[in-house]
């Protein structure tokens, strides 16, 4: 029964590690970004080619500059977006820190007792 003792410190302690790699990868990862501003845009702005008309039941083309301004307005949202998102991603990855940080410690000194 002593191995099993030995065993949950051991695995919490590799949980706790684990948790921190991820934290510190998302961490860094969504910092990069946000500082770099490297997003990856897979709108091709379908949007904005043309416009659905009910009363005709059919679509209309939009103007150039119409057409411009909906590009625009599209670049923005997704751009908002992707400070949303790598913001929300800093966020969990500093979870994933505390939370491994707590095993890691917490099971280190565990193992260390026994």
């Amino acid at each position: 029964m002593t191995w099993f003792k030995k065993i949950i410190p051991s695995i919490g302690l590799l949980v706790g590690m684990i948790l921190v790699a991820i934290g510190a990868i998302m961490l860094l990862s969504s910092t990069f970004k946000l500082l770099f501003n490297v997003s990856t845009s897979y709108n091709d702005y379908y949007v904005c080619e043309s416009r659905y008309n009910p009363t005709l039941e059919k679509d209309i083309q939009l103007e150039p500059q119409e057409m411009q301004d909906c590009k625009e307005k599209e670049l923005a949202r997704e751009q908002e977006n992707f400070i949303q998102e790598k913001t929300s991603n800093i966020i969990d990855g500093g979870a994933f820190l505390v939370v491994g940080a707590f095993f890691w410690i917490f099971f280190w000194r565990k193992n260390k007792e026994d």
